[in-house]
């Protein structure tokens, strides 16, 4: 509060400001003067809303000056329906940068903690989205407190998710079949195991040739799907009209597998082999020396 009495008619000094009161009226229906002061503390009127205080001072000389307002809003309620939510509501995660969706009504500043406590985290402007960072494999939770231009502070929103940086391990996979490196039909099972997968890909290719060179193993274009320690494949038919010598008309089959956790992480890619043979031997051809015997028992020869 500051107040001067200006000089009088002819230059004379003023008697000085000695006074001032206080009202939530412009009116002033009761004028209370009470000794100048340079700060007071002056109680509004209850409940939330826009309030005014209007002063006015009087000099020893009894003169009373016009009237000064100021206003302020008196807001006591915080931030409410606060939420936080991490990775799109995800239950883990292989980064330990998160994500955050974030929701407030009435908030214009927030405060994020990684810990629950919120001493050296700064206070900054409330946004629908902001970044938390984590580290160390398990459970963590993001909190976060919202408040208002008056300083209230809401209830402490949170979330949490698990972090997960390790990818399953010891994948393998294998054709199912009566002989050893060959199977007959283009409807072939196949084994698989793997630790802590939840999901895989899995594809059947051909090579080109006669088993050759193995393929590169591109999984990329695969669906992902459940883990499952067995699955039926489709293998694609030989070109060949005829049976030949493996190696030659025969083709081999590839099954590529990669395995992957909840969180996204993946394991190593790795494939079987096979050898499909689809072709019945040729009808085999009986030769006999003589049209007719004299022997209950005659030598043929397989051709």
């Amino acid at each position: 509060i500051a107040a001067s009495d200006p000089a009088g008619a002819g230059g004379a000094a003023g008697a000085g400001v000695t006074q001032m009161a206080f009202s939530t009226s412009a009116g002033f229906p009761v004028v209370d003067f009470e000794p100048l002061a340079a700060a007071r503390t002056f109680v509004l009127d209850p409940g939330d809303g826009a309030r005014s205080v209007f002063i006015k001072v009087k000099d020893a000389a009894g003169n009373v000056s016009g009237v000064v307002s100021r206003s302020i809003t008196v807001d006591t309620a915080p931030p409410s329906a606060g939420s936080v939510v991490i990775d799109g509501g995800a239950s883990t995660t292989n980064s330990g940068s998160l994500a955050l969706a974030l929701s407030a009504q009435g908030a214009t500043h927030m405060r994020i903690s990684t810990d629950g406590v919120f001493d050296s985290e700064p206070t900054v402007n409330f946004s629908t989205s902001a970044t938390a960072t984590v580290s160390g494999n398990g459970a963590h939770s993001v909190f976060v407190l919202y408040l208002d231009d008056a300083g209230n502070e809401s209830a402490v929103a949170t979330s949490s998710i698990v972090l997960d940086t390790s990818a399953p391990t010891s994948p393998s996979i294998a054709f199912v079949t009566s002989t050893a490196g060959f199977i007959a039909s283009t409807t072939a099972t196949v084994t698989i195991a793997g630790t802590n997968a939840t999901k895989m890909k899995l594809q059947t290719v051909e090579t080109t040739n006669s088993c050759g060179a193995d393929p590169a193993i591109n999984l990329a274009s695969a669906p992902l799907i459940p883990f499952a320690t067995t699955a039926t494949v489709t293998l694609t038919a030989n070109q060949a009209a005829a049976n030949t010598p493996p190696g030659a008309a025969n083709r081999c089959k590839y099954a590529q597998l990669q395995l992957f956790d909840d969180a996204g992480n993946a394991s190593a890619a790795v494939q079987a082999k096979i050898e499909l043979d689809d072709q019945a031997p040729d009808a085999p051809r009986i030769a006999t020396s003589s049209q007719t015997v004299d022997a209950s028992s005659v030598g043929v020869a397989l051709a």
